[in-house]
This record gives structure tokens, sequence and C-alpha cells, in this order.
């Protein structure tokens, strides 16, 4: 797991949290949250990652500019 803040002075302040798989190091799931004062607004996405592909291949038609 992978956590840190940014925040900046007078102005929102965010933070993440990564969990990693420890066998391939790809992300398993993040959690996005923030929070600016001046306007009253919090939020929070979670995200989780599944079937991740590295490198696939990747036919040259796909590429192809219509006709």
């Amino acid at each position: 797991m992978i956590e840190y803040k940014l925040s900046y002075e007078k102005g929102p302040k965010f933070s993440e949290t990564i969990w990693l798989d420890v066998e391939t190091n790809l992300p398993l799931r993040r959690i996005f949250s923030g929070k600016v004062e001046k306007e009253k607004i919090q939020f929070k996405i979670t995200e989780t990652y599944a079937n991740i592909t590295i490198d696939p291949k990747i036919e040259a038609k796909l590429f192809e500019l219509p006709k």
C-alpha cells in the first residue's frame, strides 16, 4: 500500500491510497479523495483494477483510418 497527501496553503487537500499486488507490482485498487474548504466540496473516488494486460498484441488494422 502506498499512501500520500497533497495540500496547498489555503487551498484544496487531496489524499491517495494505492494497493499493489506484491507479486506483479500492478495496481489492485486506488482511492482518491479531496476536500475544497472554500467551496465546501468533498469527494471520494474508488477504482478497482482487474484483468490488466501488459504489452498486449494489437492488430495493425485498429490503427487504420477510415476511407
